[in-house]
């Protein structure tokens, strides 16, 4: 990724940090309306400490977005774990919308071209590594 990718990213990630745990709660409220069958996946699960892993998990990749690599067995162990509760591929492109969604909530306007392909091309690098565990236990 660009530098300047890599500032948007960053930039806008801030957003959701600083909104907290109400950012994470609307991102699974999207996510749920996006994709329905999401919400099944979360049934027997504690939210509020799964919206503390997503913060804690997606900052360190946010983080590291220029060396996600030195993360890939990481990500691909996070990968095995969600195919072993039912995350199936469509359910990614789910997470894209919703993380997406969420964020231009979170800064009030519509993510303009140059974030949105920053985001686009962060998220892939992030997904590429669990898709490759979760195809390992399909």
């Amino acid at each position: 990724m660009s530098p300047e990718e890599i500032e948007h990213v960053n930039q806008s990630w801030q957003s959701i940090v600083l909104m907290g745990d109400t950012a994470i709660q609307m991102f699974y409220r999207r996510l749920f309306t996006i994709d329905a069958s999401a919400h099944a996946l979360f049934s027997e699960t504690q939210m509020a400490e799964q919206r503390v892993k997503f913060m804690e998990t997606f900052g360190l990749l946010v983080e590291n977005i220029d060396n996600l690599e030195a993360h890939e067995l990481m990500l691909e162990e996070l990968g095995r774990r969600h195919a072993a509760v039912g995350v199936e591929d469509h359910h990614y492109d789910a997470v894209h919308q919703a993380l997406v969604s969420t964020i231009e909530s979170s800064l009030g306007h519509v993510l303009d071209r140059e974030a949105r392909i920053a985001w686009d091309i962060a998220y892939r690098r992030m997904t590429t590594a669990m898709r490759r565990g979760a195809a390992e236990v399909n």
